[in-house]
C-alpha cells in the first residue's frame, strides 16, 4: 500500500509540476523532453509512398520538436496516425488541380500492448497537380508545436512515466534474467531506455547499471582488447596510447587471466614503442574500472553509447505491433 501511495504522489507531482509550466506560459517547454516516441505508419495506410516519409518527419517533429529524433527510442511507445478522407475533388482551372480534405487522427501508446495513451485530431487541406502533392501539401500544414500538440504529446509521455513507475520491478527482473544468461548488451539497453523523468525506476536501473556495465566489460573482455589493439595500431604515438589506456581500463580486475596476459603484453609494446621514438616514459595509468563506477556520469555515459551501438543493430519486427486498430 505505501509502495502504491508513493507511485500515485510521484505521478501527480509530474502532473502538477508538468501543467504548471503550462499555465506559466512556458508552453515550449518539455517536461519529458528525454522520451523519445518511435513514428510509425500504419500497415493499411493509404498515404501515397511519396508523401509517407512527409509525414513520418511530421510525427517525429510532435514528437521532439525538431524531427530529428533520439537516437534511443523505445519501440515500444509509438506515436502514428489514420487518415481518412472527407472530400476530394478535382478543380476546373488549367491545369486542373487535387483538392483534398482530411481528417488526421493521432495516437501515442503502447505499440505492443495496443493500448492507447493520446488521441488528437486535425483537420487538414491539401492542393496539388496530383493526389501525391495534395497530400503533400495537407500533410505540410500540419502545426506540430501548437498548444494542442504539446498537450496531446505531453499526455502520451506523462503515460510513458506512469507506466515506468507501476513496472519497474518487471523491467529490472528481466534486466536480472538477460545478466544472468550473459545477455549484458540487451539489458544494458532496457534499462537504459528508463527515462530519467521516471525519478525512482531511474535510479533503481542506473543502481544496475553501476554493478553490470563493468561486468559486462569483464566479459567482453577480448573485444574490448581487439579495440584497444587496433587503436594502437591506428596511432603509434603516445595521444594513442591513451586512447588505449581509457579502452583497456574499461576491462577492470575481473578478466580472465588470458585476457589479462594479453593486456599486459600491449601495454609493454606500447610503452617499448613510445620510449623508442620519443625517448620519453609512458606509464599506462590503471584507473580500475571497478572504482570508476562511483562516478555516476561516466556509468550513464557509457550504458548509453552501449545501449546505442546495440539498437543500432536491432530491427523491429513489425508483426509485433498491435496498432492498425486504432482509430477514432
Amino acid at each position: 500500500m505505501k509502495k502504491i501511495f508513493s507511485i500515485i504522489t510521484g505521478t501527480l507531482l509530474l502532473i502538477i509540476t508538468s501543467y504548471s509550466t503550462f499555465a506559466q506560459g512556458s508552453v515550449s517547454v518539455d517536461p519529458f523532453k528525454s522520451i523519445q516516441l518511435n513514428p510509425r505508419l500504419q500497415d493499411d495506410t493509404e498515404i501515397p509512398t511519396a508523401s509517407q516519409h512527409t509525414l513520418a518527419m511530421k510525427l517525429r517533429q510532435m514528437s521532439d520538436g525538431k524531427g530529428i529524433g533520439g537516437d534511443l527510442k523505445n519501440p515500444r511507445f509509438v506515436i502514428t496516425v489514420v487518415t481518412n478522407i472527407l472530400s476530394e475533388e478535382v478543380t476546373t482551372t488549367a491545369p486542373p488541380m487535387i483538392v483534398l480534405n482530411l481528417e488526421m487522427n493521432f495516437f501515442i501508446g503502447d505499440g505492443i500492448k495496443g493500448k492507447v495513451f493520446a488521441i488528437m485530431t486535425k483537420n487538414v487541406k491539401g492542393v496539388g497537380t496530383n493526389k501525391t502533392k495534395a497530400y503533400n501539401s495537407a500533410i505540410n500544414s500540419i502545426a506540430t508545436t501548437d498548444s494542442i500538440t504539446r498537450n496531446f504529446v505531453r499526455t502520451g509521455k506523462l503515460k510513458i512515466v506512469e507506466y515506468y513507475e507501476t513496472k519497474c520491478d518487471e523491467v529490472t527482473r528481466e534486466a536480472d534474467l538477460l545478466v544472468a544468461a550473459n545477455e549484458y548488451d540487451k539489458a544494458i539497453y532496457y534499462l537504459s531506455l528508463v527515462p530519467k523523468e521516471c525519478s525512482t525506476c531511474f535510479d533503481k536501473s542506473l543502481k544496475i547499471l553501476r554493478k553490470i556495465v563493468p561486468e559486462r566489460a569483464a566479459f567482453n573482455c577480448q573485444s574490448l582488447l581487439l579495440k584497444a589493439q587496433a587503436q594502437w595500431a591506428a596511432s603509434l604515438n603516445e595521444d594513442g596510447a591513451d586512447s588505449v589506456a581509457h579502452t583497456l581500463s574499461q576491462i577492470g580486475i575481473n578478466a580472465t587471466p588470458e585476457c589479462k596476459k594479453e593486456i599486459n603484453k600491449l601495454i609493454a609494446e606500447m610503452s617499448k614503442t613510445i620510449r623508442e621514438r620519443n625517448n620519453i616514459e609512458w606509464k599506462f595509468k590503471e584507473e580500475l574500472y571497478k572504482e570508476k563506477m562511483n562516478d555516476v556520469e561516466l556509468v550513464k555515459k557509457l550504458s548509453r553509447e552501449m545501449a546505442v551501438e546495440y539498437a543500432k543493430k536491432q530491427q523491429v519486427d513489425a508483426s509485433h505491433y498491435n496498432i492498425n486498430n486504432w482509430k477514432n
